[in-house]
């Protein structure tokens, strides 16, 4: 008896770590905040605001940033 009631338990676990993987998977292919800088540039200017879009490089990676405001 206790035997079974383990194997439900492990059981149990397996499925609800493979749904919780899955799960992630599907939010992070339909949860994408990634914006070309031409998306980007519209996304911007239709709230009237002129952004800067700059890049650098860190660790192996180019990072890209957007600075909008004063440049003080």
């Amino acid at each position: 008896m206790m035997a079974r009631i383990g194997r439900i338990i492990v059981r149990t676990i397996a499925a609800s770590i493979t749904f919780l993987v899955v799960l992630l998977l599907v939010f992070d292919r339909l949860v994408q905040f990634r914006m070309d800088d031409k998306e980007l540039l519209t996304w911007f200017h239709e709230r009237h605001v002129e952004p800067q879009i700059g890049r650098y490089q860190a660790m192996g990676r180019q990072i890209r940033y957007i600075t909008v405001g004063n440049k003080q």
